[in-house]
């Protein structure tokens, strides 16, 4: 059972594009803008061959850590057509936020409907760690895994569905999207495997079973294997709680997860509560048939959260994962997926967003 879909669904593909424009519209100015990574992205695009390790000495180079080489293959090729490198690499952050919206689009509209799923993508596309990642830090490839992940979540629901038609089409965009965030940034790709695998288990429950999630350790053994010494000390570098909440960003990376995506993500726990305690027993499930996936990504949104804080040191000290990333605070790059979805949920919970006269 999915959420009915109104007649103007048909617009909320173009309506997610058209709420984009505000992220987009400062890569449109003269030049190339000023971010924590400097201009190293466009000197990698300016230099495929080299990328992503241009102008550093092969000694220094982190397979699992460090940036990926193929977004800047896509940069190198786009470079070559404008004959601008900086202008490729504003387009491949453009093209981040864009795919990105649609990806989110396209995965929550099964759940949340169409209006659901298009609150969902504006909350994605705006929260402050997903512009920090672009205009604050730089971090080209990590852009790129904000844009494949939704599309890897679309994929992993169709590969649960019922028809021949879904489990092809969930193989043929979930594996090649699979690959590409490990030619991203192989320690983000890999950490993030325990959550879709969970996610395949847990959501569609159909075709993927506990199998996913118990091979889960291979990949991830795998990769950690790979990573080279630490440049830093990981453990001095855990937040304190109130930076997920502080609107300060300063000259370094902002931490804040969104004042917007937290108060529509409480909202809808409030909603939830209200609805199941309103609901008798054997309707419970009727009544929201995605009851299991926003429980699912309530709990990951608490976890990725105490995974960036000082208990969770001994987490990640006993099973070796510190050796994926640099700095534990990386790991909220996961978080847009679920604040995205929680605060999406909010539509479907309040009957009188469900359907106004106006859509």
């Amino acid at each position: 059972m999915t959420p009915r879909q109104s007649p103007g669904s048909r617009w909320g593909w173009l309506l997610t594009l058209a709420l984009t424009v505000f992220a987009v519209a400062p890569l449109t100015y003269p030049g190339f803008f000023q971010a924590q990574s400097g201009f190293l992205p466009v000197f990698n695009a300016a230099h495929p061959a080299d990328a992503p390790h241009w102008g550093m000495p092969p000694d220094r180079s982190d397979p699992v850590r460090d940036e990926g080489r193929w977004p800047y293959l896509l940069a190198g090729l786009a470079g070559q057509i404008s004959h601008s490198p900086g202008g490729a690499i504003k387009f491949g952050y453009g093209l981040t936020f864009l795919l990105g919206a649609l990806g989110v689009y396209a995965w929550t509209r099964r759940h949340l409907g169409s209006r659901g799923a298009v609150l969902a993508a504006a909350v994605y596309t705006y929260l402050p760690w997903r512009l920090n990642t672009v205009y604050v830090r730089g971090a080209y490839a990590e852009a790129w895994l904000w844009a494949l992940w939704p599309w890897l979540l679309w994929a992993l629901d169709r590969l649960g569905g019922e028809t021949p038609a879904e489990v092809l089409a969930g193989a043929a965009v979930g594996l090649p999207t699979l690959a590409a965030t490990f030619g991203t940034q192989a320690g983000l790709a890999a950490l993030a495997l325990p959550l879709f695998a969970a996610y395949s288990v847990l959501v569609p429950a159909r075709r993927l079973k506990a199998a996913a999630l118990l091979l889960t350790p291979i990949p991830l053994w795998f990769v950690a294997r790979l990573a080279a010494e630490a440049p830093v000390p990981f453990a001095d570098h855990f937040l304190y709680p109130f930076q997920l909440l502080s609107a300060a960003w300063g000259n370094g990376p902002a931490f804040q997860l969104g004042a917007a995506a937290v108060g529509l993500t409480i909202v809808a726990v409030a909603l939830l509560v209200q609805r199941e305690k309103a609901s008798t027993p054997p309707d419970r499930f009727q009544t929201y048939p995605t009851l299991r996936a926003l429980r699912f990504w309530l709990i990951a949104l608490l976890l990725i959260v105490l995974l960036t804080l000082p208990p969770a040191a001994w987490f990640w000290r006993g099973t070796g994962l510190d050796a994926l990333l640099t700095y534990p605070w990386q790991v909220l790059a996961l978080s847009g997926l679920p604040l995205a979805f929680l605060a999406g949920s909010v539509v479907q919970l309040d009957e009188r967003l469900a359907a106004p006269p106006w859509w």
